[in-house]
């Protein structure tokens, strides 16, 4: 009472001449009633299991509400006494309940039971949230792909001969798990749904740089594996149907190849594997378009203008000089290639783009320049000043001597300063800002 609860009590409550049998059912039928505290010691366990005397009248009430539909919290069992095990006398009705237990630790029994009878519960209920949207977002599966990653890493262990039909493999369930990315109905906000199906195509990007890596760490990589794959990538950056389209329909693939292109080479870089790197140069890749069965190309054609991204960007007023350069930049994150290494990689292909076929109209343009530190290092070439360096890595400038490389970085011109046509406060590093011919293979 003293701590807010009125208390209905035989001893207070039961007159002379009052029908106890009466009083009883009122504490389990009266709506008054909230709570029924059912106090249980040694006697009262025994009396109520055996039917005995009042106690055994009151379980017979009980327990049929116990077990029907009164509402299971008004009984509450409150233990005052254990037997010589330490087990509460709970009568055989109530003993799969919970229980307030006053038998050990009173203040902190006494505590819980207040809270329970004022509605004042220690450890509430949060509130109900909104269900996560991620829930219904339809993820780019590549279960397939990922898979041939641990049977290449296996075979390349235990089995070398199996490689070769895993990377074959491997080139068949990537194109099919890419058509995963395909824009099939075209609206007014077609440049927002490639940007949706660009970030869609993350964790294909990394299952692909997961699996050329472990071909370059076990030296299975070849120049033709990687030309067959680019190859067979082209065709899905422009329509193979007769019917109509828009050709930004196409322009996350040609986001995802750049990119996987420029990968490709950052991979090859980081394991010294510039042999197959300067083949790769060098390759004429056959492929096709809506327009030529028998297309021929280099490795510049992989080096897209995605359309739709400049687009979006001008729409919403992002003001980037190119959105494309920004999301290829913010995408830089994978734990293979740093940041650093993939925006080098992107300014090399300029160099030899320019360096290897200096009167081709169409280069490889830098889309991520914007986004190097001016005082960035660049240590592939910064390197170049050691003669051991040097004797690696000529062979991606077609040099066969240190003379040949020397004249062929010298060779690198441009007319004006390579920038993005708004751009009026940034350009690409001309390649003597890095390393000047005079320089190279001065040292050991």
């Amino acid at each position: 009472m003293s701590d807010g609860v009125m208390v209905k009590l035989d001893k207070w409550d039961l007159k002379d001449g009052n029908d106890t049998l009466a009083f009883m059912e009122s504490m389990v039928t009266s709506t008054e009633i909230d709570k029924v505290l059912i106090i249980c010691e040694r006697g009262y366990q025994a009396k109520a299991d055996k039917r005995t005397g009042g106690v055994g009248t009151e379980t017979e009430l009980i327990t049929p509400k116990i077990y029907g539909n009164v509402g299971q919290e008004k009984f509450i069992p409150v233990v005052s006494e254990r037997d010589e095990e330490g087990k509460p006398f709970l009568p055989t009705f109530c003993s799969s309940r919970m229980y307030v237990d006053l038998s050990s630790e009173y203040e902190k029994g006494y505590e819980r039971l207040l809270r329970t009878l004022h509605q004042a519960p220690m450890h509430r209920k949060p509130a109900l949230g909104s269900v996560p949207s991620f829930l219904f977002e339809q993820e780019v599966s590549h279960y397939e792909s990922s898979n041939l990653i641990k049977l290449l890493n296996s075979a390349i262990e235990n089995n070398p001969k199996r490689v070769r039909g895993i990377t074959s493999s491997f080139i068949d369930t990537f194109l099919g798990e890419l058509k995963q990315l395909e824009i099939t109905s075209i609206d007014n906000l077609l440049d927002e749904k490639v940007k949706e199906k660009i970030d869609e195509s993350l964790p294909l990007r990394n299952v692909y740089i997961n699996f050329i890596n472990s071909l370059c760490e076990s030296d299975e990589i070849d120049s033709d594996w990687i030309v067959e794959l680019f190859e067979s990538l082209y065709p899905l950056a422009h329509n193979q149907k007769s019917n109509s389209y828009y050709e930004s329909q196409f322009d996350q693939f040609k986001f995802f190849i750049t990119e996987l292109f420029i990968y490709t080479c950052a991979i090859l870089i980081k394991h010294n594997q510039y042999k197959v790197l300067s083949e790769v140069f060098n390759s004429e890749f056959h492929t096709k378009n809506f327009t030529h069965d028998n297309l021929k190309i280099r490795f510049e054609g992989y080096r897209f203008y995605i359309e739709s991204l400049e687009r979006l960007n001008e729409r919403l007023g992002y003001r980037k000089f190119s959105y494309t350069g920004e999301i290829l930049s913010q995408r830089a994150d994978n734990s293979l290639i740093s940041k650093e290494e993939f925006l080098n990689t992107d300014l090399l292909l300029h160099y030899i783009s320019k360096i290897l076929r200096p009167d081709e109209r169409y280069f490889w343009f830098p889309t991520t320049y914007m986004y190097r530190s001016t005082y960035a290092h660049f240590k592939l070439l910064s390197k170049l000043k050691s003669k051991r360096h040097a004797e690696k890595i000529k062979c991606i400038f077609n040099a066969d001597t240190i003379e040949e490389l020397k004249l062929s970085i010298s060779s690198y011109s441009v007319a004006q300063p390579i920038r993005i046509q708004n751009d009026h406060f940034n350009q690409a590093p001309h390649i003597a800002s890095i390393i000047k011919p005079d320089e190279i293979a001065t040292m050991l």
